[in-house]
């Protein structure tokens, strides 16, 4: 679960796919997405990294992206470690491609893939500073490095540093608030759910209701639907469940979660909370069969595939479909393709 700062996703991708046919023809189709993705980067042989330092409060998570920063030949892997920590506990969580979250402390290792079609499709690095028993802010490094049969991507190396903000205890609120464990924002993995602490600071005159509400993206729900302190528990953390339902588009969901009290001296104090979908569904569009060479004998002979998208879009997307090499014998029908 990121909990801290999620980051915007760029505007738009392209994505290239070569299907080969006889005579050494290659149809190339182009898909141009207006969505969540991350800019273009016309460098080659490089990793493009959204932050090379991150600021992380004790107890909290914040969170870089990264991508190959041209489109490879091969899989890439991308290999993220821990290899320094000075006064501070680092955690890095990555979210692999089955929608698992993975955690590595120092000494391990998580990885990322990417491959020739989700190449230039920014993938998110969590990082933590775990509590400590010191009030000292510490530091430290994570070493990012790819394995590759390109060349091109085989080797490369970058480091993010890392600093940890260790917050020295607050004191006790001198006004009433609704105290949330998640800060401001929290995130939940699609077709699953998460779960954050309420409280209140200080006890109130008498029974203090807790309503939750939401807006924005519909798949994202919260129960219970309120919640309810007394003198006695005002203090005692109350459970909250966020959960993220299945869904068709590619799209990070985004809802606010608002807390708003009443009674008991509460009246008009409310709290807010961001909820971020952590999307599973690819952004890529499906050729069937899968591309492979489309053999043609001259003098007459067709053959035929089909494509698709692989989740719902935001607007309306073109495939361009083009021949390369031009030969005048060989035509491919029709040249482009709109889905909506």
């Amino acid at each position: 679960m990121f909990v801290r700062n999620p980051l915007s996703s760029p505007l738009s991708r392209s994505f290239r796919f070569l299907i080969i046919a006889a005579a050494a023809l290659a149809i190339a189709l182009t898909l141009f997405i207006a969505g969540n993705f991350g800019p273009a980067v016309a460098q080659s042989g490089d990793l493009y990294l959204t932050k090379t330092a991150v600021t992380v409060e004790e107890g909290y998570m914040e969170e870089f992206g990264l991508r190959p920063a041209s489109k490879p030949s091969n899989l890439v892997n991308v290999k993220i470690e821990i290899v320094e920590q000075v006064d501070a506990v680092f955690a890095i969580y990555v979210v692999d491609s089955y929608g698992t979250t993975l955690r590595c402390g120092k000494g391990s290792v998580c990885q990322l893939t990417f491959d020739p079609v989700n190449w230039n499709r920014v993938k998110y690095v969590g990082v933590s500073a775990l509590p400590d028993d010191d009030n000292q802010n510490g530091s430290g490094k994570i070493k990012i490095t790819t394995q590759s049969n390109d060349s091109n991507f085989n080797g490369i190396e970058k480091t993010v540093d890392t600093t940890e903000d260790d917050q020295v205890a607050a004191p006790v609120p001198t006004e009433k608030a609704i105290v949330v464990s998640a800060g401001s924002d929290i995130y939940v993995n699609e077709g699953s759910s998460a779960s954050y602490s309420v409280k209140l600071s200080q006890e109130p005159d008498a029974d203090v209701t807790v309503t939750l509400s939401h807006s924005g993206d519909g798949s994202i729900t919260v129960s219970p639907a309120s919640l309810t302190f007394t003198t006695d528990n005002y203090d005692t953390t109350q459970s909250v469940t966020l959960s993220a339902a299945e869904d068709d588009d590619g799209l990070r969901g985004v809802a606010t979660i608002a807390h708003s009290a009443a009674n008991g001296g509460y009246n008009g104090v409310s709290k807010n909370l961001t909820a971020n979908e952590v999307e599973n569904d690819k952004v890529e569009f499906v050729v069937s069969p899968a591309p492979s060479p489309l053999n043609l004998t001259e003098g007459g002979s067709s053959h035929s595939y089909t494509i698709k998208l692989a989740s719902q879009p935001t607007a309306s997307v073109g495939v361009g479909i083009t021949e390369t090499p031009d030969d005048d014998g060989i035509t491919v029908s029709p040249t482009s393709l709109t889905f909506t």
